[in-house]
């Protein structure tokens, strides 16, 4: 059973600093409306402001005509295939179903920076974990000919990756 708070209390607890995840973006209302963006009359939230920001810089670029066929959200299948696999050992004896791993980039977009427009995945990366070096490791043997992975930093810097 929750305990009710007294009046000061709640005062204390509301003054205390927002709740922030692991990577340091706002899960409270004001952070989640700091990366809400109408887009087509819907509210979406983005994973961070820079997120948010290059959205809008794409954006600018397709109405330019540079690029076109942009894209939110979009999977890049790492591991298609689910399998079995049997594992002999004593504390972890049994079949298991492995599934099949994607990354989910920010953006992908078609551009034309030759007479060829060429596929672009783009993912903007505040902070640079080791889940995302292995996925990045992936994308890149997932490349097909001639795209493609560019990826973002919060400073401003870009990389891009291609087979």
């Amino acid at each position: 059973m929750r305990k009710k708070l007294t009046p000061e209390e709640g005062q204390a607890a509301l003054a205390q600093k927002p709740k922030r995840s692991k990577y340091h973006v706002r899960v409270d209302a004001a952070g989640r409306a700091a990366r809400t963006m109408p887009i087509d009359g819907k509210p979406v939230v983005f994973d961070s402001v820079g997120e948010m920001n290059r959205w809008c810089e794409l954006k600018l670029l397709e109405k330019a005509g540079k690029i076109f066929r942009l894209n939110r959200q979009m999977p890049i299948g790492l591991a298609t295939a689910t399998c079995r696999v049997t594992c002999k050992k004593a504390r972890s004896q049994g079949t298991y179903e492995l599934k099949a791993v994607n990354w989910i980039v920010d953006f992908a977009y078609d551009e034309f920076e030759t007479a060829l427009p060429r596929h672009v995945w783009e993912d903007f990366k505040g902070a640079e974990t080791d889940v995302y070096k292995l996925k990045l490791n992936l994308a890149i043997r997932q490349l097909p000919p001639g795209a493609i992975l560019r990826i973002s930093h919060a400073d401003g810097t870009r990389e891009d990756f291609s087979r």
